[in-house]
């Protein structure tokens, strides 16, 4: 289930990724996505499944993942969120993302606080 589910999943990112910013294609493609996304990340947040360090790998890519397609929706809050929790599991589990993967999750959250007109977090981001 979840190998196919995430195969259906990145297949809806890629359409969502080529398709124009912000057009109608962009956040169908995305949503389907993050809706084939959700039981793979549920999965891999159950405590027995967080402790074995290759699902953490697959956990952060998952999430990292679903900030981007999430960020394709116009639903800067649901980023916030999104962003907080990959930023908060880098913090606890250091080295799984690098500095670059990392970076992109920044500018996403701040990208989001400036559409919700949150300027000084924003600001701290960049």
């Amino acid at each position: 289930m979840g190998v196919k589910a995430m195969k259906r999943a990145g297949l809806y990112g890629d359409r969502a990724i080529v398709s124009s910013k912000g057009s109608e294609d962009q956040k169908k493609y995305a949503k389907l996505a993050l809706a084939e996304l959700g039981p793979i990340v549920d999965l891999f947040s159950s405590e027995d499944s967080i402790l074995d360090p290759e699902n953490k790998a697959a956990h952060m890519d998952a999430l990292r993942f679903k900030v981007m397609m999430t960020s394709m929706t116009d639903q800067p809050e649901e980023v916030i969120t999104a962003t907080k929790e990959v930023l908060l599991l880098a913090e606890k589990y250091p080295g799984i993302l690098n500095f670059d993967d990392l970076s992109d999750v920044k500018c996403l959250q701040a990208e989001a606080y400036l559409n919700c007109s949150k300027w000084n977090k924003a600001g701290k981001i960049y």
